[in-house]
């Protein structure tokens, strides 16, 4: 809700619930077997419902949607041109950057033709993730550990973004998440665009990995959602370790990091 505040404040509200499921097509949470499986539970979510909903709508003029950030960049990218307030530049790489008391000088790469060249600005904003490079360079302390499961004891976790019509297992009950209940066999389903494309998500073992050729992808998809006969192609697969680190401070002079 906060976020669609913001979109409101920047007059984009419309154009991004315009792509969003709104929600009343997310309304619920289900923990399952697999898809086509039992359910175990169902719960009222995200803002919609009847337990749900009066109270959301008290609590903000903006209602909750479901849009993944594939479906929203272009929204905010069509509307950053029309207001002609920034120059944006895609597959470019940073490469390093000095800072003084008047601002900052980054070098970055043009990744398709590897033309270096310098950017001149009055402040640098890291945006680069767990991974920052921006970070890395400025030596902003950090506290904790990569590479942990948590209490959960989770290993590795893979997502396999797909294609495949799944309306006859969630129509009815609609959600933007379906949580398994079998933590390394099973899938956790986020839903990316109702009800043909989804992210199925799998934590391995402490100690494992999942190195898979396309066939056994597919096959690991298919196993989870229960039923074969559901036509599938694979958009993307990645994989992700859990965290625990923060940063205990976030920039120095013109320099500083924000998001995740």
């Amino acid at each position: 809700q906060r976020t669609m505040e913001i979109f409101r404040d920047l007059g984009i509200e419309e154009a991004i619930k315009a792509k969003a499921t709104p929600a009343d097509g997310m309304w619920s949470n289900a923990w399952i077997t697999t898809m086509a499986g039992t359910e175990i539970y169902r719960s009222e979510a995200w803002g919609a419902g009847e337990e749900h909903a009066a109270r959301y709508a008290q609590a903000s003029p903006c209602g909750m949607c479901n849009i993944p950030q594939n479906i929203m960049e272009p929204v905010l990218i069509e509307a950053i041109e029309a207001a002609g307030v920034a120059d944006l530049r895609f597959s470019h790489r940073l490469e390093s950057f000095v800072q003084d008391e008047e601002g900052v000088t980054a070098t970055v790469v043009e990744v398709q033709t590897g033309v270096s060249y310098r950017v001149r600005a009055d402040y640098l904003m890291g945006a680069d993730g767990a991974r920052s490079k921006v970070a890395e360079a400025l030596a902003l302390p950090f506290e904790g550990q990569m590479g942990v499961g948590g209490d959960a004891g989770i290993g590795e976790v893979v997502y396999v973004w797909f294609k495949g019509d799944l309306a006859k297992y969630c129509a009815h009950r609609p959600g933007a998440m379906f949580w398994s209940a079998d933590m390394y066999n099973g899938a956790t389903f986020v839903n990316v665009a109702p009800w043909d494309e989804w992210i199925a998500g799998w934590s391995m073992p402490p100690g494992t990995t999942f190195d898979a050729d396309q066939e056994t992808i597919l096959n690991r998809v298919r196993s989870v959602i229960g039923d074969n006969t559901v036509d599938i192609s694979i958009k993307g697969v990645s994989r992700w370790t859990m965290n625990k680190m923060w940063a205990t401070r976030y920039g120095e002079g013109r320099v500083w990091c924000m998001g995740d």
